[in-house]
């Protein structure tokens, strides 16, 4: 499917996606984050710098991104495979994330499991709560770098459940405790950003 009809279904799918994945019994006007909150519009098609950031170098050739979904470009990245495995592993729920376009997806690298509690480990033994932690890292709209510092983003969980960003030394921060470790890096339905935690909704 190109592009520009992806583009064209975002906000359909991004409802039905938020339908087949909570569990929480979210009232409609939770379904759809307000994409104009606390960021702009993709629609603009800025020209992004190449991707940044001590964590790039392991990506690898970005080039191929260009023809894949998120699914597909989290498995070509070595470092992504725990994250792409919770974004797959629900299957009815993992074909509308390959419909949608112009999203920002805010993915832990591997690594970022070891960092969690034991309290964390197990509260990520319940299939829904992973699929929170999807659902959180997902903003429903393309943030290119220099939006992100001081940024509060609507997630796919919610409209005022949020990611807030803010400048830290040279990089970025997510909720305080996740740095990004590599910016924007394009896949054929938006932007993954690379970080070192994995950042968990409220309950």
């Amino acid at each position: 499917m190109s592009r520009a009809v992806r583009r064209s279904l975002t906000g359909g799918v991004l409802a039905v996606v938020v339908t087949l994945t909570g569990c929480g019994g979210s009232s409609p006007e939770e379904e759809t984050p307000d994409s104009s909150a606390g960021v702009s519009s993709s629609s603009a098609q800025p020209t992004l710098p190449p991707p940044s950031g001590p964590g790039c170098e392991a990506v690898g050739d970005i080039a191929p991104f260009s023809e894949m979904d998120l699914i597909e470009a989290l498995h070509a990245i070595p470092s992504t495979q725990t994250f792409a495995t919770y974004l797959a592993e629900d299957e009815s729920a993992a074909g509308k994330y390959g419909m949608l376009d112009g999203v920002t997806a805010f993915v832990p690298v591997d690594s970022a499991w070891t960092k969690l509690d034991e309290s964390s480990v197990e509260d990520l033994e319940d299939p829904d709560r992973r699929i929170h932690a999807v659902q959180y890292a997902l903003v429903p709209t393309e943030v290119a770098p220099e939006e992100l510092a001081g940024a509060e983003l609507p997630t796919f969980r919610a409209p005022d459940v949020v990611l807030t960003a803010a400048a830290s030394g040279n990089g970025i921060m997510l909720n305080g405790s996740a740095k990004v470790l590599c910016s924007a890096i394009p896949f054929d339905g938006g932007l993954i950003y690379l970080t070192d935690t994995l950042l968990l909704p409220p309950n």
